[in-house]
């Protein structure tokens, strides 16, 4: 016994901690309270009391049988009540969790109830053969108008009707799913439910009162008192008729829960039943009010100091009566001294009166404390069981309201889709067009399949590409790409004799006619002609690098300040030595001046395919390609821009008007790319600066002639119009 007494005491000081609330704090919260008994003890009265430090309990020795007896009893009640609680709260958890399972089943069907299937498209697609019939050239009759037009209102009134019937089956749904009388039932369960544990506590309190005072009659050896059984609560009667159930620590039998039945049956009583409210918030009037019988149960013990006040009072009485009447004429018997026998007697009963005192002391206090703990307990269950309650009534009412807002979002919704549908039908009608690609109705949505064609689209051929003109004595890209390619044949290291160059020149000229590498005017081309271009492209004695005449011939307007020829350097200079031909193609150069013909995808976009050769030309190397753009027709101002790129390439000033040798070698060898060693050797001896000469006196003439004709062939250009004449 002495585990189990373990495991009861801090049940019930727990309970003793809640009833230490005071009256109007619980009043305050709603709770059932019941008038407790104020002790007339003086406030003086310092005895110490049953818990405190320095009581002394009460000593009577317990009768064997009377243990033996009392000992079952307590762990048989102690046993059922832990059993139909532990039993009723997992029955709690578990209709709360089918609850929330069975609300979220409830929001998925009803949501996929919404958007199921319907057979709208089939009207679509039929109305959008038949309006795709009509012919074009009958399309802008205003008969044919107001007959499509007529049909896309029969549409409309076709898919309207649906959207209404969708709404209608939807609504029914609705009022099925709320009148399926499933909230009343789980509200029922879950009161019976907290019922249930609430009668569990009756039977306990009542046991645990009688345990109490067949204790204290056994230790003052008195005979025990009759146990009176605790009442029944209701339960609510969820079948309409009467339910056989057990009263301790089993439910009624619902045919809507099988749970309940498989309670243990210890006893059979009749359990009464109440009627299902009008409401669902009376399902927790009626659990507060079998809450108020419970709480009714609760009897208020006599303090046994007021009792023996009491006797003192009436014992009192008739002293006094005797005191104030006449007096006898016998006189009273004279006072005889106690023996030690009688006055061991009398202490011993003394003692025996304080131990009975004791135990009725006790008896007073534990009864309060079991009070005390029984009215937490049932306030308790009944705050729970009414949030509880609230809780699955107020999640099921909400869900109702989102499934009646759901029905009307998705009845605009469709409305809106018909009325789209209808607009689109309309604006092909007054602009005179068919409705060339599948017109789906997805869920609410619209959707234009353009990968469904319901016709056969116009055949027509395609745009022929852009050409490019050029007159007579002009090369065309297409010419000048022919021309690379011929040039590359003969020479794929790009040096070529002047005497070859001349002769394939004219070798060209005359197989124009058929191959049409060269303008028209370049027909008549002779051999002194062809021979004088040579020698304006290149320093070297009989030989020319054919790509500077690939340039030339490109005809490509010149660069004018070297701002443009900087802004063009800086696109470059952080891309390496070689870039690509997308990279090039973005690029802005500064022939690259007419935005409205380059936007405009009918006129040829010479700048840019002329970028394109130039890249192939120089494979991608940059730098000779600024270089070569430097030729001019005035060499002077060439080699001037030239030698200014050397110094931005070099990170050199090029403000000083005194020239830089070095700069200007590097500057001369970069306008003929050949072997890098080789020219720098060349110029220096055709080139020798014995003084540090100015810039403007290079250009403008100022050294011996052959620096002239050198300076000339290495940035001169010439025009291709003017090689004939």
């Amino acid at each position: 016994a002495k585990p189990r007494e373990s495991t009861a005491k801090p049940r019930e000081s727990s309970a003793g901690r809640q009833s230490a609330v005071p009256k109007s704090a619980k009043a305050s919260k709603g709770e059932d309270v019941l008038p407790e008994v104020e002790e007339e003890a003086s406030s003086a009265d310092h005895t110490p009391q049953p818990g405190d430090a320095g009581y002394q309990p009460c000593t009577l020795p317990l009768p064997a049988d009377a243990a033996v007896s009392l000992a079952p009893v307590w762990f048989v009640t102690e046993e059922q009540y832990i059993s139909t609680m532990k039993r009723v709260f997992s029955e709690v958890r578990t209709l709360r969790e089918e609850a929330l399972r069975h609300l979220h089943e409830q929001q998925s069907s009803f949501r996929a109830f919404l958007v199921r299937p319907d057979h709208k498209q089939e009207f679509v697609s039929a109305f959008q053969q038949s309006f795709n019939e009509f012919a074009d050239d009958m399309r802008p009759d205003e008969e044919t108008k107001a007959e499509l037009h007529k049909r896309v209102a029969d549409l409309k009134e076709k898919l309207w009707d649906i959207c209404d019937s969708r709404k209608d089956e939807a609504e029914t749904e609705r009022k099925a799913i709320v009148g399926d009388q499933w909230l009343e039932d789980q509200l029922g369960l879950l009161a019976n439910l907290h019922v249930l544990l609430m009668q569990a506590e009756v039977d306990r309190h009542v046991e645990t009162r009688g345990l109490l005072t067949d204790y204290y009659c056994c230790l003052k050896g008195q005979p025990l008192a009759e146990r009176e059984l605790g009442p029944l609560l209701s339960v609510i009667d969820l079948s309409g008729e009467q339910v056989q159930a057990e009263k301790p620590d089993s439910a009624k039998k619902k045919p809507k829960d099988k749970r309940a039945s498989d309670m243990p049956k210890d006893q059979d009583s009749s359990i009464p039943l109440v009627g299902r409210p009008f409401s669902l918030e009376g399902y927790e009037t009626i659990l507060g009010t079998q809450g108020g019988t419970a709480l009714a149960l609760v009897t208020v013990p006599q303090d046994p100091r007021l009792r023996v006040k009491a006797q003192e009072a009436d014992t009192a009485k008739p002293a006094a009566a005797k005191k104030g009447g006449k007096s006898s004429a016998v006189p009273a018997p004279a006072e005889t001294q106690p023996t030690p026998e009688e006055l061991a007697a009398k202490s011993k009963q003394e003692e025996l009166d304080a131990q009975l005192a004791a135990a009725d002391l006790e008896l007073y206090r534990g009864l309060e404390a079991e009070n005390a703990r029984f009215r937490a307990r049932i306030n308790m269950i009944l705050e729970v069981g009414r949030r509880i309650m609230t809780d699955v009534r107020e999640r099921t009412q909400k869900l109702y309201a989102d499934m009646d807002e759901w029905l009307g979002s998705r009845f605009q919704s469709e409305m809106q889709c018909v009325d789209v549908l209808c607009k689109v039908a309309q604006t092909a009608i007054e602009e005179e067009q068919k409705l060339p690609y599948e017109l789906l109705v997805e869920d609410t949505q619209l959707v234009l399949d353009q990968t469904v064609r319901l016709f056969a689209p116009d055949q027509r051929p395609p745009s022929p590409p852009p050409q490019e003109s050029a007159g007579p004595d002009e090369f065309t890209v297409q010419q000048i790409q022919m021309l690379v390619r011929t040039f590359t044949e003969l020479a794929p290291q790009h040096m070529l004799p002047a005497v070859s160059f001349a002769h394939a020149l004219l070798a060209l000229a005359a197989d124009n006619n058929t191959s049409h590498i060269l303008p028209s005017s370049w027909t008549a081309l002779t051999l002194s002609q062809a021979q004088n271009i040579a020698p304006r492209l290149s320093p070297y004695a009989g030989e020319i690098d054919w790509r500077l005449f690939v340039v030339c011939a490109l005809d490509l307007p010149p660069v004018s300040s070297m701002a443009e020829l900087a802004a063009v350097a800086s696109q470059f200079k952080d891309l390496g030595d070689t870039v690509s031909a997308e990279r090039v193609a973005q690029i802005r150069f500064w022939f690259e001046r007419n935005e409205a013909a380059e936007a405009n995808p009918k006129c040829f976009n010479r700048p840019a395919a002329a970028k394109q050769v130039l890249h192939t030309l120089f494979n991608g190397n940059w730098k000779h390609l600024l270089y070569a753009l430097c030729r001019q027709e005035d060499p002077a101002h060439g080699l001037e821009l030239a030698y200014q790129l050397t110094c931005l390439l070099q990170n050199k000033s090029s403000e000083s008007n005194v020239v830089d040798p070095d700069v200007l070698y590097s500057t001369l060898a970069a306008g003929c790319p050949r072997n890098a060693q080789f020219t720098l050797d060349f110029f220096k001896q055709k080139v020798p600066l014995r003084d540090a000469p100015t810039l403007p006196g290079l250009v403008h003439g100022s050294l011996p002639s052959p620096f002239d004709r050198v300076l000339r062939n290495t940035f001169g250009a010439f025009s291709p119009k003017k090689v004939l004449s």
